[in-house]
Parts: structure tokens; sequence; C-alpha cells
């Protein structure tokens, strides 16, 4: 996504009223600043990105990947990646705990299941309360823009982030988007990369005990977020040794209390997938065979090349790597190169406008890569304010400054090396080109307060030195341990999750058929129905139901089965129990299957769907065809 042209202009202005403001209350004590840029800024800020954001309603999600709006409920169900989290995360509220697995991104499915266990299956208050969540984001970046130069640069660039959602959510069902509207997690880890980025710039100002034990632990709750945000901890500790003026001695004792702390962070969760699959690992196995996939020459992403028990992720990538040098080198820098590239046209080029109320111009995603030349001007016009802003951070703060950046290369250092980039994959980092080009361009403008009679130091003050108190375990106190216990509890959260419900399905086969009695069923047509060896009969919730006519359904390269294109009109939904099933329900009418009910389901297996032949919800039953018909 790229910020519109007028919101550009909207934001430099702001950033530009805010420098004048503060410089005039800073200069004449006319009012406290430290009430205006600590409190009322980024409350106003917090405000208008909740305002913005709530204000663009949920069927903008109509046509949208991740959230497509279907009868018979009209409501922006999950799908693909999004369907797999949030499902996961409603098997905590029914007691299958995960499904038995080991669940990516642990942190944000217990996020959607407490907001689940808030506002049940209503999804708009659902989406609603992320939304509002999700607001922070923009404020943080405030904070941060406020740390590392002035108030004004943090307004640009929350505005810059503000508005950007914005565009996003305005044109979620013209082209593939992820937004805070969305159960995916490149947003939170958006959020969470940023909030590292500040408690990075405290650790690396201050340099002692407590804020390298709270560094560590915000990093290990970073990766139970995105597990790949462990490839930026060598470039965040290059510029921490430089951070520390060189001295090895004090950077490897902080850098080893730091990993202290960040193991004891993420050992709740790996002591956790150990009971699960026997070893210590962040993830699921089968989820690690995307990157085994992404190194061969042929067949990136099929999943089936992959092993767990016979083959090594790590050794593949090592082998591969030494085979194959110019190859591998090749994909890293390409995608290495496209995830920065893309961050820094998050900046509008000079492309048509069709007006304020007219539909968003998607010049990007017809993009060939080529520059007219004026945009060619434009963006070495960019670079040039993205060197103010990085030397304007250096005069500020030092190597501190550059905090942010280092999160940046290494994200997209990470993207190469999993053979992944652009579209949601650079969402993470992609704010930091114009958070840099946010603070240039208010340096650009602070020679305007001159004219004003302001002094320019009294704007933006010259580089913070503060004495950095030595690590040492003399210097341990009983508080600490408080701050490495909270960390160990939030780390342990997820594994907490499990068993926090009953589980729900645990009745038989024969109390399954005792209930469909009192629906009408006798017992013997349902054994005679269950005869047959491709049938069954089993409970759950249904999730997700979505209703197609004939030749209809979501078109996307791997579409789950219960919403495949097919020949005939069907309610296709998921049913979650011990597992999660996709099924149909062939019918032309459109039925009203309640989102996330209990439901007692004959089915006949047919392929890569199950086929429903009753579905009973207790007050009400549906059925496809005679219980003596034969499945197909």
């Amino acid at each position: 996504m790229a910020i519109q042209g007028w919101q550009f202009v909207v934001s430099i202005l702001a950033g530009l009223f805010t420098l004048l403001y503060v410089s005039h209350i800073t200069s004449h004590g006319s009012s406290n600043p430290q009430l205006v840029t600590k409190f009322f800024l980024p409350l106003t800020i917090y405000v208008t990105a909740c305002i913005l954001w709530l204000g663009v309603p949920v069927d903008v999600l109509k046509s949208s990947f991740y959230a497509p709006i279907a009868l018979p409920a009209n409501v922006p169900f999950p799908y693909s990646d999004a369907g797999f989290y949030d499902f996961l995360s409603q098997s905590l509220l029914v007691g299958t705990d995960y499904l038995g697995g080991i669940p990516p991104r642990p942190l944000y499915v217990v996020f959607l299941a407490m907001l689940h266990f808030l506002f049940g299956q209503n999804y708009p208050a659902v989406i609603a309360a992320q939304t509002v969540v999700f607001a922070i984001f923009p404020v943080m970046l405030y904070f941060l823009g406020k740390n590392l130069h002035s108030p004004a640069a943090g307004v640009t660039v929350a505005l810059f982030a503000i508005f950007r959602e914005l565009v996003s959510l305005w044109i979620s069902s013209n082209t593939r988007v992820a937004n805070s509207k969305m159960f995916t997690t490149d947003f939170p880890t958006a959020m969470g990369i940023t909030l590292m980025c500040l408690v990075a710039v405290w650790w690396l100002e201050r340099r002692d005990l407590k804020s390298t034990f709270v560094a560590g632990g915000s990093f290990g709750l970073l990766l139970l977020f995105r597990t790949q945000s462990l490839l930026t901890l060598p470039v965040l500790f290059v510029l921490a040794w430089f951070a520390y003026q060189r001295k090895t001695k004090e950077w490897v004792i902080a850098g080893i209390t730091f990993g202290i702390v960040m193991v004891l962070t993420v050992l709740p969760w790996l002591t956790h997938n150990y009971t699960v699959v026997g070893k210590f690992t962040f993830d699921d196995p089968n989820q690690v065979a995307i990157i085994y996939s992404q190194y061969s020459f042929t067949g990136n992403l099929d999943l089936s090349q992959f092993d767990p028990e016979k083959q090594s992720v790590g050794n593949r990538l090592l082998t591969f790597t030494l085979e194959n040098p110019a190859f591998v080198a090749g994909f890293v820098s390409n995608h290495f190169l496209n995830t920065e590239i893309g961050g820094l046209l998050a900046l509008p080029l000079i492309e048509r406008f069709d007006g304020l109320f007219e539909p968003v111009n998607l010049y990007w995603v017809t993009w060939n890569g080529s520059l007219e030349w004026y945009n060619f001007i434009l963006v070495i016009f960019y670079l040039a304010i993205l060197a103010l802003g990085f030397g304007a951070s250096w005069r500020r703060m030092g190597w501190v400054g550059f905090v942010p950046l280092a999160f940046n290369l290494g994200y997209a250092l990470a993207n190469g090396i999993a053979r992944f980039s652009s579209w949601r994959y650079n969402l993470p980092v992609d704010w930091v080109f114009y958070f840099y080009f946010a603070i240039g361009a208010v340096e650009l403008l602070g020679g305007l307060t001159l004219l004003f009679g302001t002094k320019v130091e009294k704007v933006f003050p010259a580089m913070i030195q503060r004495q950095a108190e030595p690590i040492s375990l003399g210097g341990i106190r009983p508080q600490y341990a408080l701050i490495i216990l909270g960390f160990i509890f939030i780390g342990a959260t997820p594994w907490f999750a499990k068993g926090f419900v009953e589980p729900r399905y645990q009745v038989s086969q024969g109390q399954l058929i005792a209930k469909l009695e009192l629906s009408g069923y006798t017992s013997e047509e349902v054994r005679s129905f269950l005869s047959h060896g491709n049938t069954v009969l089993m409970e759950g919730r249904v999730l997700y139901p979505r209703m197609y006519r004939k030749n209809e359904g979501l078109a996307s390269a791997h579409p789950w089965p219960a919403y495949a294109i097919r020949d005939y009109a069907r309610i296709g939904f998921i049913l979650l129990n011990k597992n999660h099933y996709n099924l149909i329900f062939v019918t032309r009418e459109i039925l009203d299957f309640p989102q996330g009910a209990d439901a007692i389901i004959l089915a006949c297996v047919s392929d890569d769907i199950l086929k429903a032949r009753v579905i009973d919800f207790g007050n009400q039953t549906f059925q496809s065809a005679p219980l003596n018909q034969p499945c197909d």
C-alpha cells in the first residue's frame, strides 16, 4: 500500500504545525510542554486512528482474500491463514487445545481466543475490538519518533501510519492486503517490532541490568508472535556493540544477560512443544516444511517433500546453499532488495488522482518496475530526505538512532532467507522507511522555525549523553526477579490457555444416535446409514458457513475444500472438534446455519470433503437427501 498524495501533504503539514506549536510553548513557557507531548498528542493520535479505522464498515471485506463475505450470515468470516488462526483460537474454547498440535504465532492465537471469550461469535464486534487494540500502533510510532528526534517527527510518522492503514481498509476487496480488520499476524508483528524498538532504544540508552532484562524478555515475546524475528537479533547485537562504545567486555556481559532472559521467556513454550512432538521447537514440523521446500529448484511450497522424522531443515539449508551458493545468494538478495524497495514505495509516486471521493488508484499493483523521469527524480528526493533522517537520528541519539534500521535490515534478510517478500511479508518493517523520512522532513522544516524567532536547538536538542551503569551480579535487586517471572508468565500463557475449558465433544456414538432420535430419526435408520464404510457420525462446532451457487467458490491457489469451486449449489463450512473438517451441504436454498453452533452431523466421505447428509443443531435439523440413499 502506498500513502495517498493528499494524505502525505496533510501529515507533513501536521508535523509542521506541531513543530511550531511545541517550539512556541518551549520558548515562552506558556504551558507545560510535557503534558502536550506525553499525553495530549498521543491521545489525539489514538482517538484519530480509532475513529478513522472503525469508520470504515466491515463490508469493505466483501471480496477480501482473508475475510470474504457470503450468505447466509453476510459476515466477514476469516479464511486461509486468518481462518487457521481463528479456528485454532476457538479450539481453546471447546477444549480441544490447538487440535493437539503446535500452533504458529501462539500469542496471537491466545489473543483471538480472548476476543472470542469476550464477544463470542459476533465477528463485527471481534474485528472492532482487534482494531481498537491495533490503533496503538501509530501511538508507538509517535513515541519512537519523539524519542529519536522530536514530537513533530512523531506526529508525522503516526499520521503516515494512520493514513496508510486507512488506504489498506478502503481497498480490502480490490487487492490482497493484510490490515487491522483481518486475523493475520503481519500487523501485530509490526506492532511487536515497534514496541521492541522502543525497548531497545531505552536499553541502549541506559545499558543497565534492569533495561537489559526487559529487552531480553521483550525479544522473547516477539518470537512468540513471529519466529523469524530471531534473525534480527544478530543485527541488533552488532548495533549494540557500537552503542556500548565498542567496550567488548560490557557488551558480551549484556548479550549473555539479554540471552538468558530471552531463553527463560520462551522456555515454557519450547517445553510445551517438547511434550507434543518430543523435541524443543518453536513451530510444528509441518510449518518449517515451508522453508525446506523453498531450498530447491522446483516444487516450492510443496510441503510433501519434507519428512520431519527423517529430514532436517537446517541440514537442507546448509547443504543446498553450499551446493548452489550463487543461486541461493541470488534469491536472498532479490527478496532482500524487494522488501526494501517495497518499503520505500510506501511513499507516494506522482500518479493519476481521481478525487477524494473516488476509488483509490491502485497504481502499485500493476507497476512494472520502471519509473518515469519525474518519479525517478521524486525517488531521489525521497532518498535524500531519508539520508537527512538518518543523519538527524545520529545527531540526536548516536548509534541508538539506528535501532529501527537494524530491525528493518534483519527482517528483510529473514525474508530473503525464507525466499518471501512483497505483499504482506514486508508489512512488519516497511514502516521504517516512512519513519526516517518523517524525521528527515521535520528536520528540513525545522529551518522554518527561524522565521518565528525560535532557536532550533531547543526543538531538536543535541545527542543525549548518558553514563551507563555497568552490569554486575551485585546490582541484582529482588524486584528484578519479578520482571523475569513476569516475562516467563506471559511466555507460558499459550500453555496455560490449554485446559482452560473442559473438552466439549466427548460423547459416544450411541449417545449421538440417541440425540438424533430426539430430532425424529430412528436408531435403525441411523445405524443403517452408518453401516456403509464411507460414512461418519460426529459432533462439533460449525464455523464459517458460506453459500455458493453452481460454479462459484473461492478461487485461490489452494482453496479450502469446503469453498472450492464446484458444479452444484451448496453451503460450505468447517466443523471443529478434536480436528477440523471441511464439509459441504448440498442445497439450492439459503439455509440459516448458525455460526459457532454445536451440531451433530451424518456425512458421506467423498475425496477431500465430507458431504453432510444430516445436520442437527438441536432446535432445527437440515437434511440434503434420504438416509437410505447411497453415498456418491
